[in-house]
């Protein structure tokens, strides 16, 4: 009977000692910490040429339609060939990156859910490298249009801040270095239930906008982020959103660029890019809150494993 009583007490406490490791992986850290900047966030940048003897892009054309957890992006790049004879020109389309920031410290941002280069109707093919997916293509002298689609979901974004997270809707447009990159704007449209009075920050404050309306001409800034209440988390983006990409690239094809041609346009000065503060009492109630459930359950399995067999 003794030793009967030795092995449920030796079975027990190796049962607790399983429990408190699993318990000690399934509670959040709190202590978790990741670098301060905006993190999985939905981005766009722009195309780069490789090849830039003779060329230059001359003109560019973001246009974005915002909605609740995801962005649809359309990029229009004209690009002038100087030379005589017709030449091949190389592309960088960027996509998953986690660069630096002055003002967010880091952008870390999703990959991208679609991504299409069209020259003229012919879709151009996209090779993945470690650096973004690359392309090619025969240009005649002169001026030719490429345009890009693209589709980012936006619901997972964090920003981190001072050891605090807070979650909303992340998106940041990303323009290429100055060198070479002519005329550079972007349109926004706020769609469906987002207006601007879900936007919470949005940067740099040199970007206007109206209730429905964003527009930005960069300058010293290389990207604009809009920070705002959209999706939840857990929204279904593969589900909702993926099935009906082809609808929504065509769908932003009617971006009216008229409606941006009007004098209400207003600083929208939305600079909330805060988050919570610490907060020791409420970290410990939280603790104690998901612990005490898990240390009953390691209490009662225990109990009942050192409750010794009644002899038949």
């Amino acid at each position: 009977m003794e030793n009967e009583l030795i092995f449920y007490e030796i079975r027990g406490m190796r049962s607790l000692r399983l429990l408190v490791f699993v318990l000690s992986l399934s509670t959040p850290a709190l202590s978790q910490n990741i670098d301060d900047g905006l993190w999985n966030a939905g981005r766009a940048f722009s195309l780069e040429l490789l090849n830039k003897e003779q060329v230059r892009l001359q003109n560019q054309l973001m246009l974005v339609q915002i909605y609740p957890g995801f962005a649809v992006v359309k990029g229009q790049y004209d690009i002038l060939h100087s030379g005589n004879d017709s030449a091949l020109v190389s592309f960088r389309w960027p996509d998953t990156a986690t660069t630096v920031h002055r003002f967010f410290r880091h952008f870390h941002n999703l990959p991208s859910a679609g991504m299409t280069l069209l020259f003229g109707k012919d879709t151009l093919p996209l090779t993945r490298l470690s650096d973004g997916l690359h392309a090619s293509v025969k240009l005649a002298p002169g001026v030719t249009r490429l345009t890009t689609y693209q589709l980012a979901p936006t619901n997972q974004a964090k920003l981190s801040a001072e050891g605090s997270l807070k979650e909303a809707n992340g998106f940041i447009l990303s323009f290429a270095p100055e060198e070479q990159q002519g005329t550079r704007r972007a349109f926004v449209r706020l769609m469906t239930t987002v207006t601007q009075t879900n936007l919470i920050g949005v940067y740099p404050q040199s970007v206007t906008g109206t209730m429905q309306q964003l527009k930005w001409e960069p300058d010293s800034n290389k990207a604009m982020v809009i920070w705002y209440e959209g999706a939840a988390p857990d929204y279904k983006f593969e589900k909702k959103v993926l099935p009906k990409q082809q609808l929504l690239f065509e769908d932003i094809n009617g971006f009216d660029l008229a409606l941006f041609d009007v004098p209400d346009f207003k600083a929208v000065n939305k600079t909330d890019f805060s988050t919570n503060k610490k907060s020791a009492l409420g970290s410990i109630l939280y603790f104690i809150l998901f612990s005490i459930p898990w240390l009953i359950l390691v209490g009662f399995i225990v109990f009942l494993l050192r409750k010794p067999k009644k002899s038949s």
